[in-house]
């Protein structure tokens, strides 16, 4: 019995990289000729095994990847778990196909992180085609969603270290601490514990403080 191969166009790479996973031959070229009438800027490689998968992610970087869930290697969940730990495909757009059409099996999927499920007997070209640009879409709004975070983070932090902004504070920072002194001498019926008036006092124009952007640490 022969070997499975690994499928590799022969095209020229287009826009969108993306890998196959499926351990039958036959499925492997279906889909990868369907692929290529979609009418998309897509380059669509395919690997048998979990094993070749691997490799091919220690040297490429895809945009989408497909995993079959049943394997003679493992299963779809496993293939999720090998794109999560490769740092050059941890985002990239999953799609989750099966012979299996069970309802369970396709909330599982989704609930991994895969954009869609397909059934391999309801994989059309419009389907394939539907569910490839909505994980695209996908993508995209979550690597937005992240770099908008780590850009708002940036910026926070660059504010807080800012100079301008911590002497905008300052008059802030005093009104709490006469507050809190005053609000100490009415519970202890006195006019202010002599140790924070003196504090208060001495809080001048050219005192400084800043502020920890990392964890507190314990003493």
């Amino acid at each position: 019995m022969n070997e499975p191969s690994t499928i590799y166009p022969s095209a020229e790479p287009k826009a969108v990289n993306a890998l196959l996973l499926d351990d039958d031959e036959f499925d492997r070229r279906r889909i990868c000729r369907m692929s290529d009438g979609l009418g998309l800027p897509i380059t669509m490689h395919s690997v048998p095994t979990l094993e070749t998968m691997e490799q091919s992610m220690q040297e490429h970087a895809y945009d989408l990847v497909l995993v079959d869930y049943r394997l003679a290697d493992g299963d779809g969940f496993s293939a999720l778990d090998i794109v999560q730990a490769s740092s050059k495909n941890r985002n990239a757009a999953t799609i989750m196909i099966s012979g299996n059409g069970q309802i369970e099996l396709a909330v599982a999927a989704l609930k991994a992180g895969c954009s869609d499920f397909l059934p391999k007997q309801d994989i059309s070209p419009e389907s394939l085609r539907s569910a490839i640009l909505q994980a695209l879409e996908n993508r995209v709004q979550q690597f937005d969603s992240a770099m908008l975070k780590r850009e708002a983070e940036q910026a926070l932090i660059s504010a807080l270290r800012a100079e301008s902004f911590r002497q905008s504070l300052r008059p802030t920072i005093m009104a709490a601490m006469s507050e809190a002194a005053q609000l100490i001498a009415r519970e202890k019926k006195q006019e202010k514990h002599a140790h924070l008036k003196g504090y208060l006092m001495e809080f001048t124009k050219d005192d400084d403080f800043c502020f920890q952007t990392g964890p507190l640490r314990k003493t």
